[in-house]
């Protein structure tokens, strides 16, 4: 980011601010807010216009919660992409216990990857985004060089990340949905920089009971004892 600001040191931040609104660059966006945090700015965001909004068509923070809360069986959402046969492996045994642990609850689990975005990815994915309670984002090392690379393999799975890094500015770098999981391949130093470099990261299976009790909201049963193997 402060190779970017170089280039554009001639430009008005304002000017800057729309042009990555319009690219839709949320992850350029946390980084100027980043720099600001550390004093790496002259002047507070604040005082540019359009700053606090990150214009995209999604709704604000606040909508988002009101319609998660508002459905009556509240959905826990999975992201996920895998690039090879243990990378599904691994999430797949993911899945299997969320779905144990939310119908004992009275939670659904959707998949990203059943979502029918022939038609419209964009709504399709903001609606899903919209509903969700929680999102569990299951980090294989595919899915983060898919993230890292814009790979058009897995569109929705990107949007999906754009609309989480935006909540996340938002809120002023507040996480109040979102869950990393991670693997025995992959450590937290490797996820994408933004919003999963800075929150609490849970493997898998060594935090299962952790993950259920955050996402469930639940503290009065041990969920560590009654993991499904793979």
């Amino acid at each position: 980011m402060e190779a970017v600001l170089k280039k554009c040191q001639h430009m008005q931040v304002k000017d800057l601010i729309k042009a990555l609104q319009r690219c839709k660059r949320i992850d350029m966006l946390y980084s100027l807010r980043r720099l600001e945090q550390r004093g790496k700015l002259e002047k507070p965001l604040e005082h540019f216009p359009g700053i606090n909004s990150v214009s995209t068509s999604l709704a604000s923070p606040i909508a988002v919660s009101k319609t998660a809360d508002s459905d009556s069986v509240k959905t826990i959402l999975l992201v996920h992409y895998e690039g090879d046969d243990r990378e599904t492996k691994d999430f797949r045994w993911l899945r299997k216990n969320l779905i144990q642990h939310a119908s004992q609850r009275g939670y659904r689990i959707s998949d990203i990857a059943d979502l029918d975005i022939d038609v419209n990815l964009t709504s399709t994915v903001e609606e899903a985004f919209a509903k969700a309670h929680q999102i569990v984002v299951s980090f294989s090392p595919s899915h983060i060089e898919a993230v890292k690379t814009r790979s058009s393999a897995c569109r929705s799975v990107l949007y999906m990340h754009d609309l989480m890094s935006q909540e996340f500015f938002t809120l002023n770098s507040t996480n109040r949905r979102f869950r990393p999981v991670i693997f025995n391949d992959t450590q937290p130093s490797d996820l994408p920089v933004g919003w999963p470099r800075s929150t609490l990261v849970y493997h898998f299976p060594t935090n299962m009971g952790a993950l259920c009790t955050k996402i469930f909201k639940s503290n009065d049963q041990d969920y560590s004892s009654r993991m499904i193997t793979s």
